[in-house]
């Protein structure tokens, strides 16, 4: 019998070849590829409460949109009517954002973790109630009501090695498409790296590859977005050949990391981690 060590074996592993770089780690590259080095093997878990209170309210929105905000969807509307369709959809949602709480709570005692903060059912209630707010007023406003959501959806794209999943993607009736990145804090108040806006586009080619079987056929990609704690950024179609060329790049870059290569990388001209002053692309 052969003596194999443990890391010899998965030497052997990383090089087949196999492996499916997710969206979130492409985005992550294109901000700096020295970050994506060293995050994947050194990640990083942030707060345990508020990822409980965001995976929540990602859950009661993902079984939201394809009932009671398809139920209410409203073009056209004023920014008084706003703040009137999201409490409707509040309160047609309060079977919907109960349930989920219970489940989140039950779940948390199963498995012996620190309990849930007293204000754990508000700050669900009203981060749900934010993103509610950012939908009506920036794409409610502009859409039509789709036909259909479809949610927590995973798309993998063998060919180009590519993995992620899409919060919502909102189908119309000309057959175009319309897709939604939840954000349960206001990223307009926060240090901003950009990573979330180059996970949009890279997720663009992946609703892409899904609904005309290649990722650079845009013709039935309505709208992107990234919606958050009332606000949304849309951005302008067509995009920049610069970025998705990026992304493609540092699809590659980061492939090739995770099949153990070593790719050389270069430092962007502005790394939100290593330079205090500047702008990122997006800013």
């Amino acid at each position: 019998m052969t003596n194999v060590s443990v890391r010899d074996l998965y030497k052997t592993i990383s090089k087949t070849k196999t492996h499916l770089v997710q969206s979130r780690e492409i985005a992550t590259t294109c901000v700096c590829p020295y970050l994506f080095k060293m995050s994947y093997p050194f990640g990083v878990v942030g707060g345990e409460r508020d990822y409980l209170i965001a995976n929540t309210v990602h859950d009661a929105i993902s079984l939201a949109s394809p009932t009671t905000i398809l139920d209410n969807w409203q073009q056209g509307k004023t920014e008084i009517d706003f703040e009137h369709i999201a409490k409707k959809i509040d309160k047609d949602s309060e079977d919907i954002v109960e349930k989920v709480i219970a489940n989140a709570k039950e779940k948390v005692r199963i498995e012996g973790k620190t309990p849930v903060l007293e204000t754990f059912d508000y700050e669900v209630q009203d981060r749900f109630h934010g993103l509610l707010i950012g939908l009506a007023k920036r794409i409610m406003k502009k859409y039509e009501q789709p036909k259909r959501a479809v949610t927590e959806i995973t798309i993998t794209n063998v060919k180009e090695v590519q993995e992620g999943r899409i919060d919502a993607i909102f189908e119309f009736k000309d057959g175009r498409y319309g897709l939604v990145d939840w954000k349960t804090n206001d990223i307009t108040k926060t240090p901003s790296t950009g990573v979330d806006r180059w996970q949009l586009i890279a997720n663009f080619l992946l609703a892409n590859y899904r609904y005309t079987g290649s990722e650079n056929n845009w013709s039935r990609c309505l709208f992107g977005s990234i919606v958050f704690y009332e606000g949304a950024y849309i951005p302008r179609f067509p995009l920049s050949e610069d970025w998705i060329e990026k992304v493609k790049n540092d699809r590659k870059f980061a492939f090739e990391i995770l099949c153990g290569g070593r790719p050389h990388a270069q430092k962007p001209a502005f790394c939100p981690v290593c330079d205090k002053d500047g702008q990122s692309s997006f800013d």
